[in-house]
């Protein structure tokens, strides 16, 4: 009797623990599927919002060239805007440069400040 109950201990043991290791099982499949999927939406939205993004830049940086085109053209078909630049060029630059950087520190900052709020 003694050992036909410690044989239904043991085999109904053996059941629990083969129930819990197929949970654990399924549960590791969720995981890999979640993982798979993410993965999948992730280069699903890069794929979608690339184009936009190179879109705009290209339109920037276009702007900018023609821009810079547009003054070049005006300051050298100008004898006396050739006459300033060339008395106080150095002065222009330094100041354009200038700009430039603080600029580029400012629009830094506003990201920085937009993503630590987002976060």
């Amino acid at each position: 009797q003694e050992v036909s109950n410690e044989y239904a201990s043991i085999h109904d043991s053996m059941e629990r623990l083969e129930g819990k290791v197929g949970d654990i099982g399924k549960e590791v499949e969720q995981i890999k599927n979640s993982e798979v999927s993410l993965t999948d939406r992730i280069r699903q939205v890069v794929r979608e919002e690339l184009p936009g993004m190179q879109d705009r830049w290209l339109i920037a940086t276009g702007s900018f060239i023609v821009v810079l085109i547009g003054i070049g053209l005006a300051v050298f078909n100008s004898k006396d805007a050739r006459e300033v630049l060339s008395q106080h060029g150095i002065w222009i630059g330094l100041v354009l440069a200038g700009v430039a950087m603080c600029t580029f520190w400012w629009a830094r900052r506003l990201r920085k400040q937009a993503k630590d709020s987002s976060d």
